[in-house]
């Protein structure tokens, strides 16, 4: 499930849509992103976000959310993230790899010509 807070005042309303879905289906996978995530979070030290969401990424691009689908099927849900907090015990862990991206970060439609 992705969440977008685009704005400080999304953020309560996201937490309260993630919480029907994740009762409703406890394995579902949540993930935060948005304006908010990217100007606000950057530096994010604070646990107890992952009370509610698995993930919190950041950036414009694809690659965050590519990066997450193979570890979310897998039992490895954090080996190889872009951009993306994650709760790792009881810290805030930020997981970037310092490799280029093979993807570009805006959509280049070329498989549509």
């Amino acid at each position: 499930m992705l969440i977008t807070a685009p704005f400080p005042g999304n953020v309560y309303g996201a937490c309260e849509l993630r919480n029907p879905s994740k009762r409703a289906q406890p394995a579902i996978v949540t993930v935060l992103g948005g304006g908010y995530c990217n100007t606000e979070l950057r530096a994010m030290n604070e646990p107890r976000v992952f009370d509610y969401f698995d993930y919190v990424t950041l950036d414009a691009g694809e690659t965050p959310l590519l990066a997450l689908i193979e570890p979310c099927r897998t039992a490895d849900r954090s080996s190889k993230l872009v951009r993306t907090f994650t709760r790792e015990r009881h810290y805030v862990d930020y997981k970037n790899p310092t490799s280029p991206s093979p993807k570009p970060e805006t959509p280049t439609y070329a498989a549509y010509h």
